[in-house]
């Protein structure tokens, strides 16, 4: 019986065709995982990027997409070197959100409405815009007070009005409220500080209605605290969709050391100082330890 004859062994090519380009040589990205289980290859500094986002409880769609966009735009120079590779992505987060820009964007009409929970610091919002119209736009600013059933609320409002020389207008009825908004004076502004109110229950929901449904032509702030559990923030929100929200005004965010929530979603004491115009860049930092009050 004569032995067979086995074919000699395929030799496989593995240079490129003449006519086609040599890949590029990318020390960080790798074509597998170390891991058979994950999809790609992330580099470490995307990877401890990656838990801080985490920590911060930021959505994992949002940090997937993220890391997908870094891996698509960085360097290799850039995604090997953590500090840089941050900086990159706090731009890259930033420009994920919407501000409103310019001094005065946000008050298109002359009656401006901040509305909120109860120790959402709504009353302290007031008086720091109620501070910056005056003070940088030489608005003839009135204050106009529906909390009038919280304990201490008018005594809170006369002490700032006192203080900041305003108007002092109260308002106890949707009627009243009319009322003083039915004659306003050239370059005069409406800061109207509402009840604080709890979006689960009806009665105030509707109280809050009835309220706002007097100010058609208003704009309308919602106040949010940043210690806010995230589930609550989008039930604000929610309870006040049918109002048309203009925006939100961030407050208390050197009470905490988590931005998680508020960048799914979308300082200080010294209320005559510390009103600040929205910045991506710095919220997106506060994800990775950079402190508020820093």
């Amino acid at each position: 019986k004569k032995p067979v004859k086995l074919p000699p062994p395929l030799k496989l090519n593995l240079n490129p065709m003449p006519d086609q380009p040599a890949p590029l040589a990318d020390p960080v990205r790798k074509a597998e995982s170390a891991s058979p289980s994950d999809e790609r290859y992330t580099p470490p500094s995307l990877k401890k990027i990656q838990q801080q986002l985490i920590q911060q409880c930021v959505e994992t769609t949002l940090i997937d997409r993220l890391l997908d966009l870094a891996l698509e735009t960085l360097s290799p120079a850039t995604l090997a070197d953590t500090e840089a590779c941050k900086r990159s992505i706090i731009q890259l987060m930033g420009a994920e959100l919407r501000v409103q820009k310019g001094a005065g964007a946000f008050m298109p009409n002359s009656v401006v409405c901040v509305v909120g929970a109860s120790g959402s610091g709504k009353t302290s919002a007031v008086a720091k815009l109620a501070m910056f119209f005056k003070q940088n736009m030489n608005k003839s600013v009135t204050w106009v007070c529906a909390d009038t059933v919280r304990m201490g609320a008018i005594a809170e409002a006369k002490a700032y009005t006192d203080a900041l020389g305003l108007e002092l207008k109260l308002v106890y009825t949707p009627q009243d409220l009319k009322e003083v908004l039915s004659a306003p004076q050239a370059n005069e502004l409406f800061l109207v500080d509402t009840p604080g109110y709890n979006p689960c229950s009806e009665r105030e929901m509707v109280e809050l209605g009835n309220l706002l449904s007097e100010m058609p032509g208003r704009c309308t702030y919602l106040a949010v605290p940043a210690i806010v559990k995230e589930a609550d923030l989008f039930q604000l929100a929610a309870s006040l969709g049918v109002f048309n929200l203009d925006g939100l005004i961030l407050t208390k965010l050197d009470e905490t050391h988590h931005f998680g929530g508020l960048y799914n979603f979308t300082t200080g004491r010294d209320t005559s100082r510390h009103l600040e115009v929205a910045d991506p860049a710095r919220l997106a930092s506060a994800l990775f330890g950079k402190e508020w009050t820093n």
